[in-house]
């Protein structure tokens, strides 16, 4: 059945029923006049509606489009291989593929094909859900949109599989769950690609549920993100699960926990982070969270560009990080790890392997207990600031930027190791700082002047003459049966220097 209709609306369903469109029927509504609303299928309360490899086409070009519009306690249920395609041209309208409002409606699909295209700033929306509604478009959903490509208030969203591109001029999204209670169920091998300013793969501010496996989220653009859980309440409390996933982000941050009700438990995730090339020096996150944000992560991946912090916890906000942990900075003294203020700590235990800087700043803790295996590449350092607003240690002009200076502060280091394999570093402490490093049959290669509170090798080798020029260790309390290796110049009467300046146990 084809049906070509000028009419505002092609099928409505007002009476409470069960109707079956068949196989293949076509709804095609197309205008260059009107400015009325143009819909394709409206669907009142308490029906069910049936149909298999359904095609709705709208396109108004002076008013809004909407291809399906389904009501408290109906079920439409479009089968397999369903295809909604809705678009307007008037920059001041907007169209909607799917709009489902009300307790119990609900809408069931396989293989469903939605496209959504518009004008203006606020384009087209795939799927609208509220209103303790729900949405289970099973397996190989595909969503093309220039806006949303999933709205939800107060309901549940189920897929696997599901593939979204969005792409828009400004603040796009994938999912976006401002408000209510949420479930949302992305299944296994789903694929989230956004592109635009203040672009977001998924926005949660109520309780969400990631998904199961082998999903990709990318986005791209000024101020882009991939995950942004925003818990700022008890009653909006987010609990997002997320395992086997690739976040890739070139913009501002890949994952963002903010506020003491959002947690992130994530297991085998790889994050990719860039800053939006157009906008160089922007700044880029790759896991952020701050104001308490919360992560829960076992087996964690994180590849950083330029300008960009790996893993970054501000005011009171917490991680806990085991299994394997590859960081990877591309540039050496890049923030690989970086704490700042108050009740922030990050605890990293298992198998660590780090490229990059790793900092903790006003009264911010970090504690690494490293496995056999490890290798840690970097700086090493903790930070104070003063009530001037000088750095009290050499650090980058975006550190002193990124750092709040807002009166001396304590800050720490506890770093373990057992039988690692290599350390490099630089390890900086400053007053009132503590950096204590300790460790099991482990070797430390020292790159340059360092301070620690406490060092202990037992059965290690820490190597002064590692790198360029003579390096300077200050210790406090010194302990361990290490082996030495120092480097002499008797041409310039210079050489590597271990000052211990408190207790010595050998």
């Amino acid at each position: 059945m084809i049906v070509q209709s000028p009419a505002h609306t092609v099928f409505k369903f007002s009476n409470e029923g069960t109707q079956n469109l068949g196989v293949g029927t076509k709804i095609d509504m197309r205008t260059v006049l009107s400015s009325k609303t143009l819909k394709g299928l409206d669907v009142y309360k308490n029906n069910m509606i049936t149909a298999d490899q359904l095609m709705i086409k709208v396109d108004n070009a002076e008013g809004t489009a909407t291809g399906m519009d389904i009501s408290t306690g109906s079920i439409v249920d479009l089968g397999s291989g369903s295809i909604i395609d809705v678009r307007t041209g008037n920059p001041k309208s907007s169209s909607k593929a799917v709009s489902i409002s009300g307790k119990d409606a609900e809408l069931r699909a396989n293989d469903l094909s939605i496209k959504a295209f518009g004008e203006g700033k606020v384009k087209g929306t795939a799927i609208s859900v509220t209103g303790f509604a729900s949405v289970d478009l099973g397996k190989g959903t595909v969503i093309d949109a220039d806006y949303q490509g999933i709205y939800i208030g107060d309901s549940k969203v189920k897929a696997d599989g599901i593939t979204m591109n969005i792409k828009g001029d400004v603040n796009p999204f994938g999912i976006n769950s401002n408000y209510g209670l949420n479930e949302i169920d992305l299944g296994a091998n789903s694929i989230i690609n956004i592109e635009g300013q203040n672009a977001m793969g998924i926005w949660l501010t109520g309780d969400g549920y990631g998904s199961d496996a082998g999903d990709i989220f990318t986005a791209r653009g000024t101020n882009s993100r991939g995950i942004m859980l925003q818990g700022d309440m008890p009653a909006s409390r987010i609990d997002f699960k997320l395992s086997d996933a690739v976040i890739d982000v070139a913009g501002n941050y890949a994952m963002y926990a903010l506020n003491s009700y959002s947690k992130a438990t994530l297991k085998d995730v790889s994050i990719i982070i860039a800053e939006d090339r157009t906008t160089p020096g922007s700044g880029a996150f790759g896991l952020h969270a701050a104001s308490g944000g919360q992560y829960d992560i076992h087996n964690l991946t994180v590849k950083a560009g330029i300008n960009s912090y790996a893993v970054s916890a501000r005011s009171g906000s917490h991680y806990k990080i085991a299994g394997n942990t590859l960081i990877q900075h591309d540039v050496i003294d890049g923030f690989a790890m970086n704490a700042d203020g108050q009740n922030t700590e990050i605890s990293v235990d298992g198998v660590i392997n780090i490229h990059g800087a790793i900092f903790a700043g006003n009264q911010a803790k970090i504690d690494l207990t490293s496995e056999n295996s490890s290798v840690i590449t970097g700086a090493i350092n903790t930070m104070t600031s003063s009530k001037e607003g000088r750095s009290s240690i050499d650090v980058t002009e975006s550190l002193r930027e990124y750092i709040d200076d807002n009166g001396n502060a304590h800050a720490y280091i506890d770093y373990v190791i057992n039988k690692v394999e290599a350390l490099v570093g630089d390890n900086r402490a400053t007053d009132p700082g503590i950096v204590n490093l300790a460790g099991q049959g482990s070797v430390w290669n020292v790159a340059g002047n360092s301070r620690l509170s406490r060092l202990n090798l037992t059965n290690g080798f820490m190597n002064l003459a590692y790198g360029k020029g003579c390096n300077q260790v200050e210790v406090a309390d010194f302990s361990g049966n290490m082996s030495l290796l120092f480097k002499v110049n008797v041409d310039e009467n210079a050489s590597d220097f271990l000052k211990i300046t408190r207790s010595f146990i050998w």
